[in-house]
């Protein structure tokens, strides 16, 4: 049963190395175990190869968010949720477990923002230390402080 992504891993046949055999896939361009079963349409040629390529691609568990607008940026509106949310817990207070690092303020943000550590940080760029520790933030997100940065690191 392929109702829920654990029962697709599970009843799948899922194969990353070897997809085009996965059960799932193979399914899909059989004639005796066609799937969905008639009556029901067979799927298109761009939907086979969206499945065949989400197991390439390791068959994650991911979900779409969406378009991602990062062409108008406010720093009250998109930055400082962002940094709140991702950064807060090391970085604010008296910043214990963030090296003495605080971005709660616009001020204290922009100025990493100035010296190039706050993005050089979240793209894991070589000479800066790798932010947040547990993995990079949505590209999503990085576009959006890049286009905030860009667009001269306003307090709006």
């Amino acid at each position: 049963m392929l109702d829920s992504y654990a029962n697709t891993i599970k009843t799948g046949g899922i194969r990353v190395n070897s997809p085009a055999s996965s059960k799932i896939y193979s399914s899909l361009n059989s004639s005796r175990e066609r799937m969905p079963p008639p009556p029901m349409s067979a799927l298109n040629d761009a939907d086979k190869a969206s499945i065949l390529k989400w197991i390439q691609q390791g068959a994650k568990n991911l979900t779409c968010d969406g378009v991602c607008d990062s062409t108008q940026t406010s720093f009250k509106s998109n930055i400082l949720p962002i940094l709140t949310l991702q950064c807060k817990g090391c970085h604010s207070g008296t910043a214990a477990s963030g090296g003495g690092i605080l971005l709660s303020t616009y001020a204290e943000i922009k100025k990493y923002a100035d010296n190039g550590a706050l993005l050089g940080s979240l793209v894991h760029a070589i000479g800066y230390s790798a932010m947040p520790k547990n993995g990079k933030l949505p590209d999503c997100d990085i576009s959006k402080i890049r286009s905030w940065i860009r667009q001269g690191k306003l307090n709006n």
